[in-house]
């Protein structure tokens, strides 16, 4: 297994006993009912994490995935038990992997980069037009992440800090990428659509209710953080 991907491992398996815990106690039963169910969810995380041991290109799930897998077998077993009451935990958890503490969240963002990385066409770049511009706005956290993957995909990225940037670009921008957590998101979607560009949003526990306001701001696609970092070529590839 690649050290990044046992990294990644290894600060999951960490981290569930804890939001596992936690879960249990937001939903009003007794974590300490839960202790052999717990300790089962971590074995099975470890041994999800296998699929993690192929080559990079070979990866077909995505760490998230995987996790929330677990928690919802985890959950399932609590209900059967009688320990937790169905829906007191809500599908989908957690919702990224921030939830599950810095160093989870970290450990995600090196394996995301270092998956850019090895998937990314060893091709010299095209520096001509021919390749679409792309516009990322994105907090540093994930900026690297995502500019690596769409350099890999075949896109020039351009980073701006806000819709002023745009007036500076070199050429016509063909998509836009945008962090949620941006403090003028709408007015960067809608200057991003003016110039013409397909625009996509991501962000960490993006509800119903959110996404059709980034939708009406005119966003084409709005896709969960970790879904995205994980693999931003899947959900940008069709635009090129």
């Amino acid at each position: 297994m690649e050290p990044v991907a046992e990294q990644m491992r290894a600060a999951f398996v960490a981290a569930l006993p804890g939001y596992l815990t936690s879960l249990v106690a937001a939903a009003g039963a007794d974590p300490d009912r839960c202790g052999e169910r717990l300790e089962a969810a971590v074995g099975d995380l470890e041994a999800a994490f296998e699929g993690f041991a192929v080559p990079f290109a070979d990866q077909r799930i995505a760490p998230m995935e995987v996790v929330r897998d677990v928690v919802a077998r985890f959950v399932a077993r609590c209900v059967e038990d009688g320990v937790v009451a169905a829906g007191a935990v809500p599908a989908g958890e957690p919702a990224s992997s921030a939830v599950l503490g810095e160093e989870a969240w970290q450990a995600h963002l090196r394996w995301g980069m270092a998956k850019a990385d090895a998937v990314a066409p060893r091709a010299a770049p095209d520096p001509g037009p021919l390749r679409p511009v792309a516009v990322v706005v994105a907090e540093p956290d994930v900026r690297g992440v995502v500019v690596a993957a769409l350099e890999g995909c075949g896109y020039a990225p351009r980073v701006v800090r806000n819709r002023a940037g745009l007036a500076g670009l070199d050429a016509r921008p063909r998509l836009g990428v945008v962090d949620d957590r941006h403090t003028a998101v709408s007015d960067l979607v809608r200057g991003l659509v003016d110039a013409g560009a397909f625009v996509v949003v991501f962000g960490a526990g993006i509800t119903d209710l959110r996404s059709a306001a980034l939708r009406a701001a005119g966003a084409h696609r709005v896709v969960e953080r970790d879904r995205f970092v994980a693999d931003p070529c899947r959900h940008v590839a069709a635009v090129v």
